[in-house]
């Protein structure tokens, strides 16, 4: 059943349904085999989101408003403008 989780996907569902599907403490089914059964690489059941760093979330705040005012800068553009804000160092 190797790549059986990309159908799961093509269908619309998220991650987090599928992983609703499994019991952890099923009597019959180990949690590999359901893993296997309904497509999900056993990973992602074990998967812990990291939370997000402030200093990150400040940045891409930053970045996302002086984008919403000036959509045509590109890359370095926006390199060259992040590093002369007072905020960024």
């Amino acid at each position: 059943m190797r790549g059986n989780h990309a159908k799961n996907y093509r269908i619309g569902l998220s991650v987090y349904f599928i992983i609703g599907l499994i019991e952890p403490r099923h009597e019959q089914l180990s949690l590999e085999r359901q893993c296997e059964l309904v497509g999900l690489p056993r990973s992602s059941w074990y998967y812990e989101a990291v939370p997000d760093n402030p200093e990150d979330l400040r940045i891409m705040r930053l970045l996302d408003e002086q984008y919403t005012r000036t959509p045509f800068y590109g890359v370095e553009k926006m390199t060259a403008w992040l590093h002369t804000i007072e905020e960024w160092e």
